[in-house]
């Protein structure tokens, strides 16, 4: 299998890639993430007709989503955040959008931009940022402007794409890339000179095209918010030849100081892109005031909550299900990402979407393929039992081992051909953390709220 890590490293060392362009602006630190993702995702092989439907259902979900918070974009701010759907979670009878919430409430006239994860929205009466708006107008105003043939454009670095295309047997649209990343690239740097912010919080750089080039080149401050886990294998972080520092945030925020050590490098200290401070997470606040009792199930011996990995989600379920009708004494706790119709059992319990930081504090044990609520349930003091053939590549398996194994209270790897029950009983017996091993894997930053608030102190100056 293709080693896509290295396979950008050698685009990057033996193709020209400083000569892709869209109206002189340089494309690669775009394309690069494009490009990886090719490289990385299994092509699925669906009926066309199937494509066209999904296709067509989601350009109905987006225009439906013009009117979420509509009314919003015409209030002045004083800073703007983008984030997802994918990334709240509720907190009682509200949904936060859990990374920028505690900054979210620091600022007088905030402005939440968010993606309609899977083309869905929270249920506006329920969000806790009012000033919210869908991310679904730019993405519609950006079709249109491309049907319509109204962008003057100019590409170079064709064949140089040529080239690439014919060694790794890609398919990369250079003209359909380049006029997505265009008009939309117009649309922020109009939207962001009209609403005229200080600042910009992100949580995924990568996530929403151009929107960080076209702030900084508005002369906006530019801060990414870590939402998940990585490594030096994530192609948006590991990159050793920057050509264009403007589409990198300047500053990002991370949980500990573990990353920031990650983005001490000297490509990313010499363009003064990524200046990491480590300020911890809202699990911190969820650890302090948990949001359920274990109480509320006190007829189970032990509660195992399970986090959703893979896109097949059904999958997963399916393991759990089997699981539960083995063990009448535990309560198995299934934690989803999207949303489903699965159904529940007496001893299985279909959470709500993304709540998974609500039930890991009450479980005894946590299983996972390679979600990062592992790494959640590991600061709320859980050990994950983590099962590989939930893991798409063998090289992941790999890598998570090797950071991993040496903390052998906290995480365990399970393979397919061993018996997934007896493991089970016999960890549940025994569920000892040794407090050293969390330590030393300095996972979370402490004080989070007050790291929050000297950030924001130090930036406003």
């Amino acid at each position: 299998m293709l080693d896509f890590t290295t396979a950008l490293k050698e685009i990057e060392a033996k193709y020209k890639i400083s000569e892709i362009k869209v109206n002189e602006i340089l494309l690669w630190p775009y394309l690069r993430y494009v490009v990886g993702n090719i490289l990385r995702v299994k092509i699925l092989n669906k009926d066309s007709t199937e494509i066209k439907k999904k296709k067509f259902n989601s350009k109905l979900k987006k225009i439906y989503n013009l009117k979420y918070g509509i009314l919003n974009i015409f209030k002045s701010c004083d800073a703007i955040f983008f984030s997802t759907s994918k990334e709240r979670k509720f907190v009682g009878n509200f949904s936060i959008s859990k990374n920028i919430n505690e900054i979210y409430k620091r600022y007088d006239k905030p402005l939440l931009v968010e993606h309609a994860f899977e083309d869905e929205h929270f249920d506006i009466k329920s969000v806790s940022e009012k000033n919210i708006v869908s991310l679904s107008l730019i993405e519609i105003l950006s079709s249109m402007i491309i049907k319509l043939n109204l962008l003057k454009f100019k590409l170079s670095g064709q064949d140089v794409i040529n080239s690439i295309n014919n060694r790794y047997g890609i398919n990369i649209d250079l003209k359909k890339i380049s006029l997505e990343f265009l008009s939309r690239y117009y649309l922020f740097k109009l939207f962001f000179k009209i609403k005229k912010p200080k600042i910009l919080f992100i949580t995924v750089w990568y996530g929403y095209g151009p929107v960080i080039k076209a702030a900084k080149d508005q002369g906006i401050k530019t801060v990414e918010i870590q939402h998940g886990s990585f490594n030096k294998s994530h192609y948006s972080y590991n990159m050793e030849q920057i050509i264009d520092s403007s589409h990198y945030p300047d500053y990002i925020l991370t949980y500990s100081k573990k990353y920031v050590k990650f983005f001490n490098n000297k490509e990313l200290i010499l363009n003064n892109i990524f200046k990491p401070l480590a300020v911890g997470s809202f699990l911190e606040n969820i650890k302090n005031n948990p949001p359920l009792k274990k109480d509320k199930f006190k007829e189970f011996k032990y509660i195992v909550s399970m986090s959703a990995t893979t896109n097949e989600s059904y999958l997963e379920y399916d393991f759990l299900r089997k699981l539960s009708n083995i063990f009448d004494n535990v309560l198995f706790i299934y934690l989803p990402r999207r949303n489903n119709d699965f159904k529940g059992a007496k001893n299985l319990f279909i959470a709500k979407k993304l709540t998974a930081s609500d039930y890991l504090p009450i479980s005894d044990l946590h299983i996972t393929g390679r979600s990062s609520c592992m790494y959640e349930a590991a600061f709320f003091e859980k050990k994950t039992l983590i099962y590989t053939p939930f893991i798409e590549l063998q090289s992941q398996i790999e890598n998570l081992k090797m950071e991993l194994n040496k903390y052998p209270s906290l995480y365990r790897f399970i393979e397919g051909d061993e018996d997934f029950g007896f493991i089970l009983r016999e960890e549940l017996k025994n569920t000892f953390i040794n407090l050293d091993e969390l330590r030393s894997q300095n996972l979370y930053e402490t004080d989070y709220n007050k790291n929050i608030k000297n950030f924001i102190k130090m930036i406003s100056k």
